[in-house]
C-alpha cells in the first residue's frame, strides 16, 4: 500500500507539471519497492512528449535514480544489505516466467511485453493523463498475471483500473468485479496462502 501511495502521489505532481517534486517522490517509492521502476520509463516519456523536451526527460531520470541512490546509501554498501534486498525470492520472480527459445536463450515474457506495452506509449500520437494511467496499469497487470504474485501485489494495478472505470462509466463492471474476485480466491488459495495456517491455529478441524 505505501509503495502504491508514493507512487500516485508522484504521479499527482507529474499531471500538474511539477516534475521535479513527482522525480523526488518517485526515487523515494523505489526505495520503498522495486516494482515501481516500472513506472519509471513511462513517467520519463510522459515529461518529454508534454513539454517536448528530451533534457526534460533526463532530468527526471537522473533525479529520480539519485534519491533512489541516496536512500539506500551507505547501506548498499554492505554485502548482507544486497543480499538480502537485491538477491531476495522476490526479486527473482520478475524473471520466473520465461520460454525457452533456443538452447541457452530463454525469453523473459514480463519484461519483453512490458517493453512493447512502453514502446506504443513512446509512439502515440497524443500523450495524456489518462494514456499514462492506462499503459501503466496495463504495465503492472501484465506483472501480476505473468509472475507468481505475493499477497499485495494486486494492489499494484488497482488504482489504475479504478481510476478507468471511473472514467468510463458506461462500461461494464463485470470486468472490474472479476479482478477484485480473481484477485481475493488467488489471496485465499494460491500458494503463498496462509489462510489455511491461520485457520489451524483457531479452527483446525475446519483447517483440515
Amino acid at each position: 500500500i505505501i509503495p502504491t501511495a508514493i507512487l500516485m502521489a508522484s504521479l499527482v505532481f507529474l499531471v500538474r507539471g511539477r516534475y521535479v517534486w513527482s522525480a523526488v517522490i518517485l526515487g523515494l517509492g523505489i526505495a520503498t519497492k522495486s516494482h515501481l521502476l516500472v513506472a519509471l520509463p513511462f513517467v520519463v516519456m510522459f515529461a518529454v512528449r508534454k513539454e517536448s523536451s528530451v533534457m526534460r526527460g533526463f532530468s527526471m531520470f537522473f533525479i529520480t535514480m539519485g534519491v533512489y541512490l541516496v536512500s539506500l546509501f551507505p547501506w548498499v554498501l554492505n554485502e548482507g544489505f544486497r543480499s538480502m534486498v537485491f538477491g531476495s525470492e522476490e526479486q527473482q520472480r520478475f524473471f520466473r516466467v520465461g520460454i525457452d527459445y533456443l538452447p541457452g536463450l530463454r525469453i523473459f515474457l514480463a519484461p519483453l511485453i512490458i517493453s512493447m506495452l512502453f514502446l506504443r506509449f513512446a509512439i502515440c500520437k497524443k500523450v495524456n493523463q489518462d494514456m499514462l494511467f492506462m499503459f501503466l496499469g496495463l504495465a503492472y497487470t501484465v506483472l501480476i498475471s505473468l509472475l507468481p504474485p505475493g499477497h499485495g501485489y494486486y494492489l499494484w494495478p488497482l488504482p489504475f483500473v479504478i481510476y478507468f472505470f471511473s472514467r468510463q462509466l458506461n462500461y461494464s463492471r463485470v470486468p472490474l468485479w472479476t479482478f477484485n474476485i480473481s484477485c481475493l480466491i488467488y489471496l485465499m488459495f494460491g500458494v503463498d496462502s496462509t489462510l489455511f495456517d491461520s485457520m489451524g491455529m483457531i479452527l483446525p478441524q475446519v483447517s483440515n
